[in-house]
């Protein structure tokens, strides 16, 4: 016995001074208050200034290691990704993936016959076969904005966007749509509010889980939650495989409500920055010229666009944080000691927000995009063998939006002054407030 607890104490002394520097932890909570008491970016944001790009620090009983420098976070998930290939076991997400069977969270050799099954659907010949179905599905969504702007109506956007995002997944799926109008398929209308639910309810309950004392009520809190991903599947899987729909149950909610974020703030965005908007839209019209609608193939003499759309992502990351991946084994990384069964969680706020990466981060611009891809240090969609399979399809889906959008109307908001960038609300991704806006239709 005597040996063996020499064993250990010599194995923790070997790399004690590797360990990242660890915020003093309070028993039971550990540092959580620094997530509870602010939104989670902001709380870390404030470690960041003390303690720099890498900390270690307890999320209830859990310790976890932030990560806010790009170059580590590559190193840790994408050069050593076999032994961060799994995402964290949680009793949450263990019930919503039917026992981590989905693709966004299965675990070991489950995830690698998944992705090899999924990977099926997103390859850039599959994509093309999509485009058809997103260019649809703008059209609709810009009907349906043209609607308000001929009657001068405030319009909040956030359920088009959002019916836009999750229509092109449900018809890549099932074959399936939501109606944009306020009476929806009654038989298929009521996904959206499952999706929006099992959205929230999932971070909700990870946090309940930081908790030891607090894993019994889990299980509670799941039931509802539950029974919604079982509502989904049992309602979709009369049009398609349930297998197929199972698989990627967890990765159709989460990607088609990022996607209508992102789409959100690059409104907000071009309300707020009306010259950014204006040239933005110059720039397309010298493109399509007399045509109704902007394509893929004028993504290229589009780079403005481009530049504006990536700046949306970084100025306001709709995913903050690259979901934390947990560590097989312990391992050093340049010069960090990750032990066996820690959490790692890469900040991608901080690196957007970084300003060892950008100049004047925290201010919109996407002229930084122009000349730069930043490709080293900008992550929006993860890195390594778990980053977004649906990056190709999310960015297509982006584009036409945005790009018709712009096209034709002029955003502007309903008393002529900035939309709040505050009053967000997180989940699992950064969301804005509700606002509303006005669409003014283009001179043709």
């Amino acid at each position: 016995m005597l040996i063996f607890l020499f064993v250990v104490i010599f194995f923790i002394s070997l790399f004690h001074h590797l360990d990242p520097p660890r915020i003093l932890a309070y028993p039971i909570v550990g540092n959580s208050f620094w997530i509870i008491s602010d939104l989670p970016y902001i709380g870390f944001q404030k470690l960041i200034e003390k303690y720099g790009d890498v900390f270690g620090l307890y999320l209830g009983t859990k310790y976890t290691v932030v990560v806010c420098s790009a170059p580590l976070a590559k190193a840790i998930i994408s050069d050593n990704s076999d032994n961060f290939i799994n995402k964290p076991s949680s009793i949450g997400w263990r019930e919503f993936s039917s026992g981590h069977k989905d693709l966004f969270l299965a675990r070991d050799n489950d995830w690698y016959t998944v992705r090899q099954f999924m990977g099926k659907s997103f390859t850039t010949t599959q994509l093309k076969y999509q485009l058809p179905l997103i260019y649809d599905q703008a059209d609709k969504m810009i009907e349906y904005f043209r609607s308000f702007a001929k009657s001068n109506f405030n319009l909040n956007p956030k359920d088009a966007c959002y019916k836009y995002s999750i229509n092109i997944a449900l018809q890549i799926l099932v074959s399936k749509e939501v109606s944009y109008e306020e009476e929806v398929d009654k038989d298929f209308g009521n996904i959206v509010q499952y999706c929006e639910k099992i959205a929230h309810n999932i971070g909700t309950s990870v946090v309940l889980e930081s908790f030891e004392f607090l894993k019994p009520l889990v299980y509670l809190y799941l039931n509802k939650p539950r029974n919604l991903m079982d509502q989904f599947i049992l309602s979709a899987e009369e049009l398609g495989d349930r297998d197929r729909i199972s698989f990627i149950s967890t990765d159709f909610i989460v990607a088609a409500d990022s996607a209508s974020v992102t789409i959100l703030w690059f409104i907000l965005l071009m309300v707020n920055n009306p010259d950014c908007q204006e040239k933005a839209f110059d720039e397309i019209k010298s493109v399509v010229g007399n045509r109704e609608k902007v394509e893929i193939p004028d993504k290229t003499q589009l780079p403005y666009l481009c530049a504006v759309i990536k700046e949306c992502q970084r100025y306001i990351p709709p995913t903050p944080f690259i979901f934390p991946r947990e560590s097989k084994e312990s391992i050093v990384i340049n010069d960090i000691f990750i032990p066996k069964g820690a959490n790692v969680l890469v900040n991608f706020y901080a690196m957007a927000r970084n300003k060892n990466y950008w100049q004047n981060p925290d201010q919109f611009d996407p002229n930084r995009f122009m000349n730069n891809n930043h490709s080293e240090n900008f992550l929006p969609f993860g890195t390594g063998p778990r980053s977004c399979i649906g990056m190709n399809l999310a960015l297509d889906q982006l584009f036409i939006a945005c790009s018709n959008i712009l096209l034709n109307f002029k955003i502007k908001s309903t008393d002529n002054n900035p939309i709040s960038e505050g009053g967000l609300t997180y989940d699992i991704l950064l969301k804005p407030s509700q606002y509303e806006i006005k669409f003014e239709e283009r001179v043709k």
